[in-house]
């Protein structure tokens, strides 16, 4: 049996406790710095304020201005004129009318929140199911006895309309056309008068509604929109407040 060499087993030992001095050392100084920085992030923020370079730029913050990034229009509708045809189906009014709206506006746009205008429309008039029902059995009751005392329904209506208007356009923004192209939308609101001839006569009315304007280009527009207006009729001696919704839809060329 070969034995081992005591001089050689203590230079191992004295190396290895060597090894191990040096690196319990390094550990100890990389201890000591990382305790060193934590302990000055401490420090810097319990005295934030002390920080004279920090206070001064926090001094140089206005809080009370605001910042807005917001694009502009794509479509520029300053100063510009715009002609529109439209049409559109009603509900209210008589209850024995059925109608439908045609008309044609002139418009000009003081700017992109503003627009003034002026409508012509005329109205589409037919019988609904419930007047033609009680027509029908009105005239067959006559037709086999003239002292019926079943009556014709009896109806007023709209024949056409003028108005005068102004448009708010407070809010709008841009679509993405299937990755295709991009267009500007607005929404809008309106407030107007002006007068309606009936069959009885005429009629004062007012308007309010709410719509939705899409710019396809500098030239082209829709607009959807939903109207309310108030008028009266006359039903023999009886006039009658009457009110009626339109959901209308147009499409508009720039002229000017």
């Amino acid at each position: 049996m070969k034995l081992s060499n005591p001089k050689s087993i203590l230079s191992q030992h004295i190396a290895v406790t060597f090894l191990v001095f040096i690196v319990a050392c390094s550990w100890g100084q990389f201890s000591l710095a990382q305790n060193q920085k934590n302990n000055q992030l401490r420090k810097e923020f319990q005295t934030l304020g002390d920080n004279k370079k920090l206070l001064e730029r926090a001094q140089l913050v206005d809080g009370t201005q605001k910042v807005r990034v917001v694009q502009n229009r794509l479509v520029d509708r300053s100063n510009r004129l715009e002609l529109s045809l439209g049409a559109g189906q009603l509900f209210g009014g008589d209850s024995y009318v059925s109608s439908q709206n045609f008309s044609g506006q002139l418009n000009y746009h003081i700017n992109p929140q503003w627009l003034i205008g002026i409508e012509y429309s005329t109205q589409n008039n037919t019988l609904s199911n419930e007047a033609e029902r009680k027509y029908n059995e009105a005239l067959q009751c006559q037709k086999q006895d003239p002292f019926c005392n079943l009556t014709f329904p009896q109806v007023d209506y709209v024949k056409s309309s003028q108005s005068a208007f102004i448009q708010f356009y407070p809010i709008y923004g841009k679509m993405n056309i299937f990755d295709r192209s991009v267009v500007q939308f607005d929404m809008y609101t309106t407030l107007g008068a002006g007068r309606k001839e009936l069959n009885s006569g005429s009629s004062n009315h007012i308007l309010a509604g709410l719509g939705l304007g899409v710019w396809w280009n500098q030239y082209i527009t829709n607009k959807f929109e939903v109207r309310y207006e108030s008028y009266k009729d006359l039903i023999q001696t009886v006039k009658r407040d009457q009110s009626q919704w339109t959901m209308m839809a147009s499409i508009g060329v720039f002229i000017w």
